[in-house]
């Protein structure tokens, strides 16, 4: 499975304390707000907790999180460059070289 978290904040201070966790806890970024994982972010309960008390700090702040297979996460339709390996996106590489 791969996990996408998407997030649509407006606070810059809280957008980036999520950026630097999520990234530190592996997640490499697609976009801007958009990020992805092998690794089920629910059960790491320790970033969840951590991801619930930031969000919970602006009132209009959302996070999704959302399960894809990995087949339908190689298939997605992609227009302009895409720069990220699939591969190693989807745990099938252990290193970018």
């Amino acid at each position: 499975m791969i996990y996408l978290l998407l997030y649509d904040i407006s606070s810059d201070s809280i957008r980036t304390k999520i950026a630097k966790l999520l990234i530190t806890e592996g997640f490499e970024r697609l976009q801007f707000s958009v990020y992805t994982n092998i690794e089920n972010p629910k059960n790491n309960t320790v970033l969840w907790q951590q991801l619930q008390l930031l969000i919970a700090k602006e009132k209009t702040a959302k996070l999704y999180s959302i399960t894809l297979t990995k087949n339908n996460f190689k298939n997605m339709n992609i227009i302009g460059n895409f720069e990220h390996d699939l591969d190693y996106l989807l745990g099938d590489k252990r290193s970018l070289t």
